[in-house]
């Protein structure tokens, strides 16, 4: 819930990420630099979707797994009575054997609400990432395709200079696409850096309820995709803050394939000021402390594995 809070607090910037990006797309015209948005977009669509049907995949596991022996019970399987058993402990203050489907719908509504809304909020931070991606990209293709060898001017006049003018532009769409990642850790930077410890805890915790639950199928198909679940989760926020620093470099490569000596003085000089801009990665931080990024991740686990057999060992300790 860190990060409902979060996007609660920090509405204003989410609409302002939300405008700049409408008015993005207003400015496209047709061609490569479209072509280059579009197929980001649909990346980063995809890898929503694939998010959210995980993530729901995993609560109907969660969720109904409590009622597979009422349901062999139903289809004649096996012979009854079963005992009702809920997904987690809940008490409504009534008989929950009489009113155990009224609180059964009632407890996956809920939770079904819950999950829909964290995947919202997870999902809008994966939408807003691709799109920075695909403005470091675009500015990239423009970059590599600034050469145009039948008109070369070695020092013409600025207005004659169309090199000069697209480089400017790539400039400004830089500056632009920066300010926009800044924008998206200003947003995001707190409620990572509180979800990841939070994240680190419950792995731990989750590893030490498998272990507890091993020999007891059921329970361990609950719980098993619940501990991959924030694993997952983990690793997409790393996954695609390290793709919006690969992005960014890219642009500094796109500047060395550049041919330099077919460009006026102007024009160079102008491009060696982005040259050096683009030397800096564009990154997303948890908390201003720790850069997100795979290696985060790693270490992460590492962590989570290191709390994992502290706890398991404090638990045989008292056993």
């Amino acid at each position: 819930m860190i990060k409902v809070v979060n996007s609660t607090v920090q509405l204003k910037k989410i609409k302002k990420l939300l405008y700049l990006i409408q008015e993005e797309w207003d400015t496209i015209q047709e061609g490569p630099v479209l072509d280059i948005m579009t197929e980001t977009a649909d990346r980063g669509g995809k890898l929503s979707i694939y998010y959210a049907l995980f993530y729901f995949n995993t609560l109907i596991i969660f969720m109904l797994l409590p009622l597979r022996p009422n349901i062999m019970v139903w289809l004649g399987f096996n012979e009854g009575p079963v005992d009702f058993v809920f997904p987690y402990h809940v008490d409504y203050f009534i008989d929950s054997d009489k009113y155990f489907y009224a609180i059964e719908f009632h407890i996956i509504s809920c939770s079904t609400v819950v999950v829909t809304v964290l995947v919202a909020v997870d999902t809008l931070l994966i939408i807003f990432v691709q799109h920075a991606c695909s403005l470091f990209s675009s500015i990239s293709y423009r970059l590599e395709h600034l050469i145009d060898e039948k008109n070369l001017y070695w020092y013409p006049v600025k207005t004659e200079d169309p090199m000069f003018a697209v480089i400017s532009d790539c400039i400004k769409k830089h500056n632009q696409a920066i300010e926009f990642t800044k924008l998206i850790g200003a947003t995001y930077s707190w409620s990572l850096f509180f979800g990841i410890g939070l994240n680190i805890l419950l792995m731990s915790v989750s590893g030490i309820q498998v272990i507890n639950l091993f020999g007891d199928l059921d329970e361990m198909l609950r719980y098993v995709p619940f501990v991959v679940g924030e694993m997952s989760h983990i690793f997409i926020e790393t996954l695609i803050s390290q793709q919006l620093m690969d992005y960014s470099l890219e642009i500094n490569k796109s500047i060395c394939m550049v041919n330099w000596y077919n460009l006026s003085m102007k024009s160079q000089k102008l491009l060696s000021m982005m040259f050096m801009r683009s030397r800096i990665a564009c990154t997303i931080t948890a908390g201003n402390f720790f850069t997100m990024s795979l290696e985060l991740f790693m270490t992460i686990m590492k962590t989570s594995a290191s709390y994992f057999t502290l706890l398991r060992s404090v638990q045989e300790s008292i056993d």
